[in-house]
């Protein structure tokens, strides 16, 4: 006579390596998005030894934006525009990018402890950005009960270049795309 609670054992087996192989398959699809902009930053450049830099020109004001948040904070005047319309009203000056510096303050930080340059922190962020937002994409194909969720995604990391370069700049297209999947969950 078998015993009742061996069923149960054996359904919480599988409950536990179901949940297991779901944080697996999340790990994997963050690495999988972070990888793909890591590898549009270091393209040829890793094997040439460059310095991959960032592309866009905005992404080099995020960074130092960022890094100037912690010993500055917001700034209210922004010298470098003396020159441009912006000073023909008056000086004061309001970054409508505020809460991306500050989400990126952290990873440019890092960066600058670590390495000593500012720009791997916003190519750290962007990568980072892109890995959560393809586990987010895959958690709405979940939810939806999609089938062939992984065909999906597969489509979406070989989209055109220019999507994925967008997504490489240091702007706030990543964590923006971030929270509306955040919102739709």
């Amino acid at each position: 006579m078998s015993d009742p609670s061996d069923g149960a054992a054996h359904l919480d087996d599988r409950s536990t390596a179901s949940r297991l192989l779901r944080w697996l398959e999340r790990i994997a699809l963050f690495g999988i998005g972070a990888m793909v902009i890591w590898s549009l930053y270091h393209g040829d450049g890793a094997k040439t030894g460059k310095d991959p830099g960032v592309p866009g020109h905005d992404s080099f004001y995020h960074i130092k934006m960022a890094e100037m948040l912690p010993e500055h904070g917001f700034m209210r005047e922004f010298p470098w525009l003396q020159f441009s319309y912006f000073t023909q009203q008056g000086h004061g000056f309001v970054s409508h990018h505020s809460g991306f510096h500050v989400i990126l303050a952290p990873f440019v930080y890092l960066a600058k402890l670590t390495t000593g340059d500012a720009l791997a922190g916003g190519r750290w962020a962007m990568c980072f950005f892109a890995g959560l937002n393809l586990v987010l994409f895959h958690a709405l194909l979940d939810a939806g009960g999609v089938r062939c969720r992984w065909l999906f995604v597969a489509l979406l990391v070989v989209l055109p270049d220019q999507f994925l370069v967008r997504h490489a700049y240091v702007r706030a297209i990543g964590p923006s795309l971030l929270f509306m999947q955040l919102l739709l969950l």
